[in-house]
C-alpha cells in the first residue's frame, strides 16, 4: 500500500489497548486524518512525540481521501514544532488544548486552510509570546474557529429577525448566539441575558488578528457553551482552563 507524508497538527489522541494510540492530525491539504500509531505509548517509541498541539511531518500508509473515522498506519514521524513553551504554564496549555479539541471537532476530511491557519497561528502565539494571554484571546480564537468551521456565532444580528442587538438580549447555545429576548425560540425561553457591550466586544474580536486579541478582555463562557452545544458534549479540555 502506498505511503505519503502529512504535515499537520496533533489535535487529539485516544489510547487503544495497552500500547497503541489513535492520533487525529489536522492538515491544511487533507483536513482531518486519523492515524493508528502502533506502540506509541512505549517510552522509547518514535511515536511517543505525537502529543497534543505538536506540529509533525508524519509518513503514513493508506490511501488519501479516506473518512476521518478511517485509519491510516503511522510509518515514521518528524517533529516540526514541539511547542515546549505552551506547556510551561496552564494559562497557555489550557487555551491550546481547548483550541485543538475545538478545531478537531469542527474539521472534516475536506481541506480547510483557514481553520488550519487559525489554529496554527494561535499555537505559535501561545508557544512564543512573552506574556500569558488575556481571556479575549481565547474568545477571539473560538469565534474564528466556529466561523471557519461553518457555524458562525450570531453576535451582531439576531438570528430570528436579522436586526442588530438591542436591550434586552439573551444567549442561546442551541440557537447559535445572541437573540432579542422576544425572538428566542420556545425551547430557549430561560436563556441567560447577555450584555450589549460584551456582544460588541466578541464581534470585534472575531475581526481582529489573533496577535491583536492577545491582551483583550472578554467573556469566554458563551463561546465555550456554544462550542459544547455544537459538539453535543462538554469539552474535555475545559478542565485545563485556569
Amino acid at each position: 500500500m502506498e505511503t505519503r507524508t502529512l504535515d499537520g497538527i496533533v489535535v487529539g489522541r485516544q489510547d487503544q489497548g495497552e500500547e497503541d494510540r489513535i492520533v487525529r492530525v489536522l492538515t491544511a491539504e487533507e483536513g482531518l486524518v486519523s492515524v493508528w500509531a502502533s506502540r506509541a505509548r512505549r517510552a522509547r517509541s518514535p511515536f511517543a512525540v505525537l502529543d497534543l498541539a505538536v506540529r509533525v511531518r508524519l509518513t503514513v500508509r493508506g490511501a488519501p481521501g479516506k473518512g476521518a473515522g478511517d485509519l491510516h498506519n503511522a510509518v515514521s514521524v518528524e517533529v516540526v514544532e514541539a511547542r515546549v513553551g505552551l506547556r510551561t504554564r496552564l494559562e497557555r496549555l489550557g487555551p491550546a488544548a481547548v483550541a485543538c479539541e475545538t478545531a478537531g471537532a469542527l474539521a472534516t476530511t475536506v481541506p480547510d486552510p483557514r481553520l488550519f491557519g487559525c489554529l496554527e497561528t494561535a499555537l505559535i502565539l501561545l508557544d512564543q509570546h512573552d506574556d500569558d494571554p488575556a481571556p479575549g484571546f481565547l474568545a477571539a480564537l473560538l469565534t474564528k474557529l466556529l466561523t471557519f468551521g461553518g457555524v458562525a456565532p450570531a453576535l451582531d444580528r439576531c438570528p430570528h429577525c436579522g436586526l442588530p442587538p438591542s436591550t434586552p438580549m439573551a444567549w442561546s447555545e442551541v440557537g447559535g448566539g445572541a437573540f432579542h429576548v422576544h425572538c428566542l425560540p420556545p425551547d430557549a425561553a430561560g436563556a441567560a441575558r447577555v450584555d450589549l457591550a460584551d456582544l460588541a466586544q466578541l464581534a470585534r474580536l472575531r475581526r481582529l488578528p489573533m496577535l491583536d486579541a492577545w491582551a483583550e478582555p472578554a467573556i469566554v463562557g458563551p463561546m465555550l457553551s456554544l462550542v459544547e452545544a455544537h459538539l453535543g458534549h462538554a469539552l474535555r479540555a475545559r478542565a485545563w482552563l485556569g
